[in-house]
């Protein structure tokens, strides 16, 4: 998948707002070997007075991510990163 066909389809469904009314939200995690999921997660909750919580427009991949996707890989990350 290009870089701009990636970029859209994390565009999409980021933007598919049906999820934020029940209390979750969309991530993106690096399962190894080239795979890069979106999954389902619990939206974080305000505990603090000074805490804030941000509502993500839009995404993308910048190369570095690329090349952590790339098999083999050009760069390291470890399994389960956001």
């Amino acid at each position: 998948m290009s870089e701009l066909a990636l970029n859209e389809h994390l565009y999409a469904a980021f933007h598919d707002n049906s999820i934020h009314h029940r209390g979750f939200m969309l991530v993106p995690i690096f399962l190894g070997n080239g795979v890069l999921e979106l999954q389902e997660r619990a939206m974080p909750q305000i505990k603090n007075p000074d805490d804030v919580l941000l509502r993500v427009e839009a995404c993308g991949l910048c190369g570095t991510d690329l090349n952590i996707l790339a098999v083999p890989p050009r760069h390291k990350a470890d399994v389960g990163v956001v």
